[in-house]
């Protein structure tokens, strides 16, 4: 994990868009990481699990009606990170921490917020639709709405940012 992390670690505030090769390539891995995770928790989920992720889709929900766009990117991050932990995979839940650090911060200071606004009730759908892959033990639905989920984000990018 250290050797991991010290590969990826942040480039500097003013410089972080400017790595768009490195921004794509961490893109990529998480989408990577995340779907494999997804199929994990799908397999080994609690109910607890579950039931956890469940509450921060309504903490994601809550945030929409208030159009709280930062309430809502931190609740994704915990959405993602409690699929992480229903996985039960430590190393990849390591490493998808790390690479968290970097996306979870860019998004916070350079994805327009207004974009977040704009797409959150989708973005609301497909992580309702990953929760209920999970609880149905639905391993191609998680693994579908996981890299549409991805690549929506990776589409605005792309197009924020010229690439």
């Amino acid at each position: 994990f250290f050797i991991f992390f010290l590969m990826i670690r942040r480039p500097p505030r003013s410089t972080l868009f400017h790595y768009t090769t490195l921004f794509r390539s961490i893109w990529e891995a998480r989408r990577e990481i995340e779907t494999s995770l997804v199929k994990l928790a799908i397999d080994r989920a609690s109910t607890q699990a579950i039931d956890k992720i469940e509450v921060i889709v309504v903490e994601m929900r809550k945030a929409t009606h208030a159009k709280d766009s930062v309430g809502y990117l931190n609740a994704n991050r915990d959405f993602h990170l409690a699929i992480a932990g229903a996985a039960d995979n430590p190393p990849l839940r390591n490493a998808l921490c790390a690479l968290m650090e970097i996306t979870t911060q860019q998004l916070l200071e350079g994805v327009n917020l207004g974009y977040v606004l704009e797409s959150i009730e989708k973005s609301l759908k497909e992580h309702r639709d990953i929760l209920d892959a999970i609880k149905d033990r639905d391993k191609e639905a998680g693994t579908k709405t996981m890299k549409i989920h991805f690549e929506e984000l990776e589409k605005y990018l792309k197009g924020r940012y010229n690439e």
